[in-house]
């Protein structure tokens, strides 16, 4: 009987002890499970109601029943320490590392509502090139978006992730006027740089919309992109021209719109309407859109060469745009020879169309202005010097004959 008794007891031990390994087994699992349901959210930019749809909740319980998906109240409380564990971890990771910082002005769109979005980089391992980038801080302008407001605003962020002032080394902005002013006021004005891609597309735009013959021509183009899209029967035409020629219905492709404040988009919609012309040109004189009262005119046959050879001068500005993209690569020592080097592409880029010609004549223009501020930002000069791959003799002497031209 003593013996059956001990033996209850340490199966009772063994049971209670399995349980407790199997509970903290499933709590780790669960803690891991919400830590990608919230990655998902946030990186996939997906509404947070997400987590209370039955359909969705019915296909995480077929691909694991184990897990509940935490209903919106405990989902927000989540979040809430999620935060709080990932400042504690981004504060002790940036401790006495430099950073460089790059900072923006977005409003919501269809809203009044705009924030200041603070992003970092920096390097995890010197003895790495990788670079590490990081959204900082996103805090909405409850006030007037001035400098002394935007300061007040990287004050916190900074004091909440414990970075220090001299720990910046540079910062860069779209050299709004309150944003500019604001980093100067608080980092020294060696420490500012502005965006190359911004500038690149500013450059565009100014000399597209400023050439009266060229903007004619892309205002053209712009409405047949704008009147494929807002009618069914144009866009359906398109379609059925489109797989007349063998494609399937999945592969037939729409006119791309162009949209100022999208980098590069100018380019994407004259590439796609050279692709579409001759399918464009027989949708837009089909007889079921003769009564349409907002059928707009259609490019004639002469004026796509021209698009063709605007399309080559703008593809220079696409590359630049690519590589100073990049988030996990160092770009700031070769921002003075790839200006230099945008300059050469277009210049030594051969033109027959009057409409090219203007363009790439005030392209060059807009550049060469540019140029002598991107040459005399110290922090661009300093990262250019210290680049081993910028040391060679040929090299200085480019930059010394560009120098000379611009005084």
């Amino acid at each position: 009987m003593k013996a059956m008794k001990i033996r209850k007891n340490c199966w009772c031990e063994c049971h209670l002890a399995s349980a407790k390994r199997w509970r903290a087994e499933r709590k780790k699992r669960n803690a891991q499970a919400n830590r990608l349901l919230i990655a998902l959210i946030i990186l996939a930019n997906i509404p947070i109601s997400l987590v209370e749809s039955e359909i969705f909740r019915r296909f995480v319980n077929y691909l694991a029943p184990w897990y509940q998906v935490p209903w919106r109240k405990t989902f927000n409380k989540i979040l809430d320490h999620t935060y709080i564990s990932g400042q504690k971890f981004m504060k002790k990771e940036l401790e006495g590392k430099t950073v460089s910082l790059t900072l923006d002005l977005a409003t919501v769109l269809n809203s009044t509502r705009h924030f200041i979005v603070c992003s970092v980089h920096y390097l995890a391992d010197r003895s790495s090139n990788i670079m590490k980038c990081c959204t900082l801080y996103v805090s909405q302008m409850t006030q007037r978006s001035t400098s002394a407001d935007i300061c007040r605003s990287l004050n916190t962020a900074l004091v909440e992730f414990g970075v220090d002032v001299d720990q910046v080394i540079s910062t860069c902005t779209d050299r709004g006027a309150n944003v500019l002013k604001a980093c100067k006021d608080l980092f020294g004005e060696n420490k500012v740089t502005s965006c190359v891609c911004h500038l690149a597309d500013n450059v565009v735009q100014d000399s597209l919309y400023s050439l009266p013959i060229v903007y004619a021509l892309l205002k053209d183009v712009k409405q047949i992109a704008g009147f494929i899209k807002r009618s069914p029967t144009a866009a359906n035409l398109l379609r059925t021209f489109q797989m007349q020629t063998g494609k399937t219905y999945s592969a037939c492709l729409m006119p791309i719109q162009s949209v100022r404040t999208r980098w590069n988009s100018t380019l994407a919609c004259i590439r796609r309407y050279i692709e579409l012309h001759h399918h464009i040109k027989k949708v837009l004189s089909h007889p079921s859109l003769n009564s349409s009262k907002t059928k707009p005119p259609g490019v004639p046959d002469v004026a796509v060469a021209s698009l063709s050879e605007m399309a080559s001068v703008l593809i220079p500005f696409e590359e630049l745009t690519k590589t100073f993209s990049s988030s996990t690569r160092m770009r700031s020592s070769a921002v003075v020879a790839s200006i230099k080097g945008l300059i050469l592409k277009i210049e030594s880029t051969s033109l027959t169309e009057p409409v090219a010609k203007s363009l790439k004549e005030k392209l060059l223009l807009k550049l060469n202005e540019k140029k002598a501020a991107i040459e005399g930002n110290k922090v661009f000069c300093a990262a250019n010097l210290v680049d081993p791959r910028y040391s060679s003799k040929q090299f200085f002497k480019i930059l010394n004959a560009s120098q000379t031209e611009s005084k």
